[in-house]
């Protein structure tokens, strides 16, 4: 379980990274992605599931990582997240992505992948415990 758990943690911690090099490189095209979540309520479901997959290998990976109760809180916050998430009306959700995705500015578009960068990489690390 252990394994798997840590495989799952470090897809997580590469598609956060992922993520982070794309709001650097492209960042208007990584600001109107936003916009793209929750667009139906078959993407919003692999999104939440997905979210909610990472978030319970955070939990299952807790004992063995170098910082057992951040994740082990984080995962927590990421399940029941997602849960939410998946609960709230589609409108909601999809209007909130839309919204950020037409407001936010591309200054912290490119902040936010400097910081996606950096906890891809610390999430990696503590995961190896």
């Amino acid at each position: 379980m252990q394994l798997a758990a840590l495989i799952v943690v470090i897809l997580f911690a590469f598609w956060i990274g992922g993520a982070g090099a794309y709001a650097l490189a492209r960042p208007e095209k990584a600001r109107a992605a936003i916009g793209q979540f929750a667009s139906s309520h078959r993407v919003n479901l692999i999104e939440q599931a997905l979210r909610g997959l990472a978030g319970a290998a955070l939990v299952v990976r807790a004992p063995e990582a170098i910082t057992p109760a951040v994740f082990h809180w984080a995962g927590w916050i990421i399940v029941v997240t997602a849960v939410l998430l998946a609960s709230l009306p589609l409108r909601w959700h999809a209007g909130y992505a839309q919204w950020w995705s037409r407001n936010l500015p591309l200054l912290l578009v490119k902040v936010g992948g400097v910081f996606a960068l950096a906890l891809a990489g610390v999430l990696a690390r503590a995961a190896l415990g």
